[in-house]
């Protein structure tokens, strides 16, 4: 029995442990996302505010 617990306890740990990793790379995503929305208002008048905001894209996706 006491091994079955410890296992239900390491399976809850490592469940856990993949919602946070999920959970923060949500959280990066959105404040990615922020931000690229944020350069895409300063780059709007730039000449070059397409091929720019194409190499920032690819830069984070990569």
């Amino acid at each position: 029995m006491k091994t079955a617990t410890l296992n239900t306890k390491s399976n809850k740990m490592s469940i856990r442990s993949v919602y946070e990793t999920k959970l923060n790379k949500v959280k990066e995503k959105n404040l990615f996302n922020e931000q690229f929305d944020h350069a895409q208002k300063i780059f709007s008048d730039s000449i070059f505010s397409k091929e720019v905001l194409d190499i920032i894209n690819k830069e984070h996706n990569k």
